[in-house]
């Protein structure tokens, strides 16, 4: 049954740029405090270029369903790299409450690169994390007959590390 202690019935709606675009979640996961953070994708549409910006964005909830606005702007948290990131649905939080997110981040539409990144606990980039940028990427664009690695899934392991799986695809 909906938990009707949560938002107005059990149900939130959030738009996370207030912009009305399409707005897609591929991963959600509750804290040890029991706010729920959830991660997708936004795209925002550029009129001048005529096309579609996307970005990571995330939500936390505070329990009762409102938005927690000790985190990022409002509550909402937005990221590119440099551009067209989205996530996969690879989310988890640690003991700390540092949210990493895996998914492929590309600095234009020709290239990609798998990514993992890590926020603080307020929803800022944890510049302590991958090399002083808070991400780690890897090379996605394989050469015929290799193979290319595409996150799906993160978890933190007991001393704290990001455990990434995903695919590999030829």
């Amino acid at each position: 049954e909906l938990d009707v202690t949560f938002g107005t019935g059990g149900v939130v709606m959030t738009d996370p740029t207030g912009d009305d675009d399409d707005d897609y979640v591929s991963g959600i996961v509750v804290d040890s405090l029991d706010r729920v953070v959830v991660v997708g994708e936004c795209e925002e549409y550029d009129d001048v270029l005529d096309e579609y910006d996307s970005q990571f964005c995330m939500v936390r909830y505070s329990s009762d369903g409102s938005l927690d606005v000790t985190f990022g702007s409002g509550g909402v948290q937005l990221y590119s790299y440099p551009a067209v990131p989205y996530s996969n649905g690879g989310l988890a939080i640690d003991d700390l409450g540092r949210v990493t997110v895996a998914g492929v981040c590309a600095e234009d539409e020709l290239t990609a690169s798998g990514c993992v990144v890590r926020f603080q606990p307020d929803g800022n980039i944890d510049l302590s994390w991958g090399g002083g940028d808070g991400t780690v990427t890897w090379d996605m664009l394989a050469d015929f007959g290799e193979e290319s690695f595409i996150a799906e899934a993160v978890s933190i392991d007991s001393a704290g590390n990001a455990v990434v799986s995903g695919n590999c695809a030829a």
